[in-house]
């Protein structure tokens, strides 16, 4: 996992000056923000804002960096992929049973079904507690390996020759906290957002955007796949290793980018300091590049039969066969048209009607909406987003001689034109 305990310890002090503005900036409602906080929005998420202070305490003044029993795993482990390979394989096992519970439960199964899959839960939970802590460090140890190869090693990089990567890759695999996107109805662009707590149960999602809706907002709550402003990131479980590397390197990236330029533009805009859509673009797309290299470079050394393919599979030739990415596209270009002329209800209904169509072929999206474009919007790489940014980025990693060079070319661009700059793309 990139160091000691002490080391882990020595960069959480570092890193919690930014971690502090985060807390700062939480739903608790304290702060840089209470001023500007909506009394409204603040009353409808009472008891579910997520505590950024609370979470750091237990992490890092209780916790530690390791228990003991993951330790023991760790020093007994011949090859440490098997302990990867075990974790994976019993969190499908544990993901079963849960659904399994959550079913019995749903249909009024009688209390002995139900107590012996807790049972049979039981039994497996406290292993996979302890297998998830230790295969987290063992992928962090090893991305921290690749990290280094590809010449990433930490903000300074430019100026100082220092063979460390920094902060040192630490995550938990856990659940993450939910986030509370609002979007103006009349157009799409991230009004708030609040972070949630973990766990929240569909129900008390909904009512919360219904809640927010009656306001007159668009909104929507999104389980995250990961979340990098808390020291140790937290990572979602889950049974595929790909996305695991994705998600833990694309974290460690945004605790990385914190400390350059680009990443405290996104630091002061989640702040609402000094607030960015496209800055928020730039982050995400550069992350999400690196982290994608960074991941394969993990597989191909450690796991190499779990190589994803080397490029998607090709759009269907006939342009009327359905085609997820070309559809979401569709949609938004047409949600947009709309907006701009002032169409709002309609754009709202033609949203719900193709939700159902998306339904039909096998996509579930529960809320489509213009809190939803405006949260997924930011990523360029989906389907999603109309931005020009993710192209343009994609042009600088292109005619880069290196991922590492890529990178250090990125930290210090701060808007799209001096992207456009640097690629030498006239207005």
């Amino acid at each position: 996992m990139g160091g000691s305990a002490a080391r882990a310890h020595g960069a959480a002090g570092l890193w919690g000056a930014l971690v502090a503005l985060m807390m700062v900036a939480s739903a608790s409602g304290c702060g840089l923000w209470r001023a500007e906080i909506d009394a409204s929005l603040d009353r409808i998420t009472e008891g579910y804002r997520f505590s950024f202070f609370q979470w750091e305490v237990d992490h890092l003044l209780r916790k530690g960096r390791l228990t003991p029993e993951a330790a023991a795993l760790l020093q007994a482990a011949e090859e440490p992929r098997a302990l990867v390979e075990e974790y994976l394989s019993m969190n499908g096992s544990v993901r079963s049973l849960r659904s399994r519970l959550q079913r019995l439960a749903a249909e009024g199964a009688p209390a002995a079904d139900r107590a012996q899959v807790l049972e049979e839960l039981a039994d497996l939970e406290g292993r996979h507690e302890t297998l998830s802590d230790a295969a987290g460090t063992v992928l962090a140890r090893q991305i921290t390996d690749a990290l280094s190869e590809r010449g990433i090693r930490h903000p300074a990089d430019r100026w100082i020759d220092l063979d460390v990567v920094f902060p040192p890759v630490w995550f938990e695999i856990a659940q993450p906290p939910h986030v509370l996107v609002v979007s103006p109805r009349e157009e799409i662009a991230k009004y708030r957002e609040v972070m949630l707590v973990q766990g929240l149960e569909t129900d008390e999602m909904e009512r919360i955007e219904a809640d927010v809706q009656a306001l007159g907002y668009s909104a929507l709550v999104v389980r995250l796949g990961g979340f990098g402003g808390l020291y140790p990131a937290l990572v979602a479980e889950s049974s595929s290793l790909p996305f695991l590397l994705e998600a833990a390197t694309e974290e460690w990236l945004h605790q990385y980018l914190a400390f350059t330029p680009l990443g405290f533009r996104y630091v002061l805009s989640l702040l609402h300091i000094s607030r960015s859509y496209e800055i928020a673009t730039l982050n995400e797309t550069v992350a999400g590049i690196v982290s994608e290299e960074v991941a394969r470079d993990v597989l191909a050394t450690h796991y190499p039969e779990q190589l994803p393919g080397v490029s998607p599979p090709p759009e269907p030739a006939d342009p009327e066969a359905f085609s997820f990415p070309r559809e979401m596209r569709r949609i938004r270009l047409h949600v947009d048209d709309l907006l701009a002329a002032g169409e709002i209800e309609e754009a709202e209904a033609f949203m719900e009607e193709r939700r159902r169509f998306l339904l039909t072929q096998g996509y579930y999206i529960r809320r489509l909406n213009q809190a939803y474009f405006a949260f997924h919007g930011t990523y360029a790489a989906e389907p999603t987003s109309v931005d020009p940014i993710g192209t343009e980025v994609q042009a600088l990693r292109a005619e880069s001689a290196s991922l590492s060079e890529f990178l250090n070319r990125m930290v210090t661009i701060t808007s799209r034109a001096q992207l456009r700059e640097v690629l030498g793309i006239a207005d």
